[in-house]
């Protein structure tokens, strides 16, 4: 929805903000009166509601009334609300660019028609397209200058532009304007905008929109006849303002074909699909071998692409989206779910990922990803969230099962209202009706790593934020898992949805030695003649020589090996109960003595126990404590020793 200017400075600026400018002495905390600036008042007589902006003169002499904020102002300074909200929004939001600047610019270019002709040469945009986007040039840094229009037709930043052509390795290809750099007054023009506004506003969404990388590349666009925006702050760059803006469109998001672009691609198309009927990322048919630059006016000034060619990449793209639409954003198999039968995606690979790993990758986004790990914490809340549907439309009555994916659980926390808004930009029509005839049970947990000691950097530290479909699952449990990573439509967050769910313990607690394995074993036995106490020292001294390299420390390695080797639980002779059969071990010694090397080593050696540095823990870290979720609930999350239950723990320092 596009506000007017008054609306929006009273939106935007805080009433307290404000009057505070306006009168040094006011103290917000008292609300005392003020003395009144529409009449000579001895007396403080103003009175200022900060709620809604107002304020009132009770002296009988004034009796004067404001509304708001942009009221007072333009009665303060007799000016109109037109230009009082201007003024407010240059002084409280974002500086405005002095008209005579812009002017300046404009007259550079205006009367030199060789740089008219250089520019048209570089970029591609006529001599029309200057003058609409009033397009200047600077003759102090000789660069070509691009006004950057707020909503209200303000200019709020002027870009400073240098075209390749002229254009050396080392300069900055554009820039945003600066005033008085490098003094007191320095004052930055370069906040983020759309652009450009003045054709958004004309835009309608029955034809497709065009998300660009560049001020220059939406000029060239709309030159074409094309509907085109961009963020000035680059690629990927987002104001959370400007979302509803998209609903209803069917969009096309054109960055950068290099792996910036890529990933700003991603993140641009997530956050627009909240409210587009459908959003698509599109990729430019270079033709084999070209060696020139692959962004979108690259495309249009080779003779490789134009207008008509681009709408037909998005008509291909929208249509191989809405093909794959009713099943997931990726190819689906089927796979029985808690005794039915769900679309979900296909396996990444049949590789075993680690969390980490998980949260940097964005190719593993929307497939089904092996991992394993500890639940470290259940929330007390669970939903049953739809996911069979009987749904009303202009075309009649469907049924249609929802794909395990971001759709599904974005359906946690949300309203009815926002289902129908969801169901309908997934099937590609309005949702009349609505009926839900299956739920399921969804529920939040939090996992942390199994540590494979020298695999994973993350460690115990990567806490995820997870959904468990339909099943229980217990908290301080090590699970292999199988997750469906993705992002959640309202934040971007990224969570993992848990498919399958299967104890490790299950598989150690049955595991035995066979005869070949047990025969292996016999080497740690004392040779004939030799004690026991003998074949310690002799493997002590093996390890040492040959992996931890700390010499003369026979007492310390044997206590670490026995801490390793010792049994969890031990049935004593003439015992019916297994008693407690493990060793605790406090090793205390001067710095640098090997104390940490040792463990370290025998810890990347054995691939068993995890190193606690207790120096930055506390006890809440150790032992647990409660916790709010990323939805606002609690949940007990347990600390690095419970979750190291019936394994070796190392607490350093």
């Amino acid at each position: 929805m596009l506000l007017d200017l008054k609306q929006y400075v009273i939106e935007k600026v805080s009433s307290e903000r404000y009057y505070k400018a306006r009168f040094a002495n006011w103290n917000a905390k008292t609300k005392t009166n003020v003395l009144c600036c529409f009449h000579r008042d001895k007396q403080a007589s103003l009175s200022i509601n900060l709620r809604n902006g107002g304020a009132r003169c009770f002296a009988s002499s004034c009796g004067k009334s404001i509304g708001n904020i942009v009221h007072f102002e333009s009665v303060l300074k007799e000016i109109s609300e037109e230009q009082a909200a201007q003024n407010l929004y240059s002084e409280f939001i974002r500086p405005i660019v002095p008209i005579a600047s812009m002017q300046l610019y404009k007259e550079n270019i205006k009367h030199d028609p060789k740089l008219i002709a250089n520019f048209t040469r570089a970029t591609g945009l006529s001599a029309a397209t200057i003058n609409q986007f009033e397009i200047g040039y600077d003759l102090s840094s000789r660069r070509y200058t691009f006004p950057i229009p707020n909503r209200f037709s303000s200019v709020v930043n002027i870009r400073f532009y240098r075209p390749k052509t002229v254009r050396k390795s080392t300069d900055i290809k554009i820039y945003s304007l600066v005033r008085d750099k490098g003094t007191d007054k320095e004052l930055r023009y370069g906040e983020m905008e759309l652009f450009p506004w003045s054709s958004f506003r004309g835009y309608t969404a029955s034809k497709p929109l065009f998300f660009v990388a560049s001020e220059r590349e939406a000029m060239l666009a709309i030159q074409l006849n094309l509907q085109a925006v961009c963020s000035t702050g680059g690629e990927g760059s987002w104001s959370d303002d400007w979302l509803d803006l998209f609903t209803g469109y069917e969009i096309g998001v054109l960055f950068d074909q290099d792996k910036g672009g890529q990933k700003a691609t991603e993140k641009i198309v997530a956050t627009l699909q909240q409210r587009a009927l459908i959003c698509v990322p599109l990729t430019l048919p270079f033709p084999k071998g070209y060696k020139g630059d692959t962004d979108f006016d690259d495309w249009i000034l080779s003779k490789h692409g134009n207008q008509f060619a681009l709408q037909a990449l998005f008509k291909d793209a929208k249509e191989n989206q809405q093909r794959k639409i009713h099943l997931s954003p990726l190819e689906t198999r089927k796979a029985e779910l808690e005794g039915d039968w769900w679309d979900i995606p296909k396996y990444f690979d049949d590789k075993q990922h680690s969390l980490g790993e998980i949260r940097t990758r964005t190719d593993l986004l929307n497939h089904c990803v092996y991992t394993r790990g500890i639940i470290a914490a259940v929330a007390s809340k669970s939903y049953d969230v739809p996911y069979k549907f009987k749904l009303k439309t202009k075309a009649g009555i469907q049924e249609f099962a929802l794909p395990v994916g971001r759709d599904l659980v974005s359906f946690v926390n949300s309203t009815d209202s926002g289902i129908v808004e969801t169901l309908s930009r997934i099937i590609g029509t309005t949702v009349l009706e609505w009926k839900s005839t299956a739920f399921i049970p969804i529920a939040e947990v939090e996992v942390v790593p199994i540590v494979d000691v020298g695999t994973d950097s993350e460690g115990r530290y990567t806490v995820q934020r997870c959904y468990v479909l339909g099943k229980s699952i217990e908290s301080n449990t090590p699970y292999e898992l199988t997750v469906i990573p993705t992002t959640l439509p309202k934040s971007q967050e990224k969570i993992c949805i848990i498919v399958s769910a299967v104890e490790t313990s299950r598989a150690i607690d049955k595991w035995t030695f066979n005869e070949k394995e047990t025969k292996s074993l016999e080497t740690f036995r004392p040779t004939k003649g030799q004690s026991v106490d003998e074949k310690l020292k002799q493997i002590a001294d093996e390890v040492a020589g040959n992996f931890t390299k700390i010499y003369s420390r026979p007492d310390w390695h044997i206590v670490a090996l026995l801490s390793w080797f010792c049994p969890l639980v031990w049935n004593f002779p003439g015992e019916t109960d297994l008693q407690r059969g493990w060793i605790n071990t406090l090793a205390i010694g001067d710095t640098q003595t090997g104390k940490s090397k040792v463990v370290a080593t025998l810890q990347q050696l054995l691939k068993l126990g995890d190193i606690i540095n207790a120096e930055n823990c506390t006890f809440v870290g150790l032992v647990g404590g409660a916790i709010k979720t990323g939805s606002g609930q609690m949940m007990l999350r347990w600390g690095r020793i419970p979750l190291s239950n019936r394994k070796l723990v190392i607490m350093g320092e």
